[in-house]
């Protein structure tokens, strides 16, 4: 419920968003957020997988996704297989609204933005969209 109207809150139509029990996913410019409830662990994640590697030369966007991680405060950047993922992970019981909406609108703002200059840049591949 409050990952609902956290979602509301932000002018996001929950009603399309909606894609499961506990799963949404919400379109930022060309980046797709997911956001999900482990009713299990009661841990929310709020991700994007951005792009995938370059082929070569890794080390300097190595180096700038560190340096970025160690400036943000809501979100962090990770690799996943071949692909780099902005995200942020928490405990159900630690969010409220306020600090829900915060940390989602971090991941909306940035994933569209980091995923073009990642791509542009630092020459990294666009993901293939999922069927």
């Amino acid at each position: 419920k409050t990952i609902e109207e956290i979602l509301h809150d932000l002018k996001v139509n929950v009603q399309i968003a909606r894609i499961g029990p506990n799963n949404w996913e919400v379109e930022e410019g060309n980046a797709t957020i997911k956001i999900r409830f482990n009713a299990e662990n009661l841990f929310v994640t709020c991700d994007a997988f951005l792009c995938q590697l370059p082929k070569d030369d890794i080390g300097d966007l190595y180096e700038f996704l560190l340096r970025e991680n160690a400036k943000m405060k809501y979100t962090l950047f990770s690799v996943s297989g071949n692909n780099i993922v902005i995200g942020s992970v928490f405990y159900e019981t630690d969010i409220e609204r306020t600090l829900g909406q915060k940390i989602f609108k971090s991941v909306f703002e940035e994933a569209d933005t980091y995923q073009k200059l990642l791509i542009e840049k630092y020459h990294c591949r666009p993901r293939l969209q999922e069927s």
